[in-house]
């Protein structure tokens, strides 16, 4: 969960305020490239978690009224202790305001006792612990609770992944579809996630590259378009590393030279990535993308529910942890 910096990042931490060292680490984590922000090319410090996709109307529906007295204010499965007051006070309004993740007839709060046997709400209420401890802002954490409550407990989607680059077993029991854009630094940052993700659950867990090239990056279609010539000769990930090793300076041109670098036949390349057929792939992945109600890069879906938390690796394990409980938890039962 904290972020770790290298020590001249220390050294400048050190001059910072308060403030300031919050929007530094609201910078460094989970911002996504939007697709209607023409004025700038990421939205640093304002998106914060993996607020990528519309709210649904789980997350959005009227939770009722809440008498004060019915308020659950500890919490066998998780320890409040080094919270400060202001902060315990955020929590306990978050996971009484907040349903189940499982889905069951019984709060977030309720579920976070030792007799409700819930797994999922335990990993997620100490998720939420340690992100308000670390000083994210609670009106942010209630909301992307709120969203990732009914990501969670959502009807998975098919997202289509037949012919598109995958690294892992297509076989293994969970899998991760990744939209992205080629020129979104976000999406650089989740792809090298996912990557140190899969090596460390090698058979446990497939990745799937799809594309959502944005409006306001004039060559992430190209770039797109590119990597799926380079797919049919066997060569996607050469060219998708390729591309956002560079992806500060690039432009057609270089598309080209790093055809050439990762040894394709280049007239064969020339000629596919200017098909119809693999326009129409990356044209086709964005509007299944649109579908899902995606509205920023990277977007990410975990067996075909989607994502809303920090896209850092204990993050997205804890998640994986759910998954592994899920319909196994004592209070769906009751």
């Amino acid at each position: 969960m904290r972020s770790t910096v290298n020590q001249s990042s220390n050294a400048l931490f050190t001059k910072l305020t308060t403030g300031a060292i919050l929007l530094v680490l609201m910078t460094l984590v989970g911002a996504t490239c939007t697709k209607e922000d023409s004025t700038a090319k990421a939205n640093l410090g304002k998106n914060t978690f993996a607020a990528n996709t519309k709210a649904s109307p789980e997350a959005t529906k009227q939770k009722g009224a809440r008498a004060a007295d019915d308020t659950i204010r500890a919490f066998d499965t998780v320890d409040l202790a080094g919270l400060q007051a202001s902060e315990k006070e955020a929590f306990i309004a978050i996971v009484n305001d907040e349903v189940c993740p499982c889905a069951c007839a019984a709060t977030f709060a309720q579920c976070l006792q030792e007799n409700a046997g819930c797994e999922p709400a335990r990993l997620l209420g100490n998720w939420l612990k340690e992100a308000l401890r670390d000083g994210f802002p609670p009106e942010q954490l209630g909301e992307v609770i709120a969203k990732e409550v009914a990501g969670f407990s959502s009807v998975p989607k098919t997202i289509e992944t037949e012919g598109f680059a995958r690294k892992g077993d297509v076989s293994a029991p969970m899998t991760m579809v990744e939209f992205a854009d080629f020129q979104c630094p976000h999406c650089k940052e989740l792809s090298e996630t996912m990557e140190r993700l899969e090596k460390k659950h090698s058979g446990k867990l497939s990745v799937v590259y799809k594309h959502f090239p944005l409006s306001f990056h004039p060559v992430a279609e190209l770039a797109a378009h590119a990597s799926e010539a380079a797919a049919i000769q066997g060569k996607f990930w050469d060219m998708h590393d390729a591309i956002f090793k560079t992806q500060d300076i690039l432009d057609e041109t270089m598309l080209s030279g790093h055809a050439k670098a990762i040894g394709l036949d280049m007239a064969k390349f020339e000629k596919d990535r200017n098909t119809n057929t693999i326009k129409e792939k990356v044209k086709l992945s964005r509007s299944e993308g649109v579908d899902l109600g995606i509205e920023a890069t990277p977007a990410l879906f975990i067996n075909g529910r989607p994502f809303h938390l920090l896209r850092d690796i204990p993050t997205i394990e804890m998640r994986m942890a759910m998954e592994g409980y899920r319909g196994k938890a004592a209070c769906e039962k009751k």
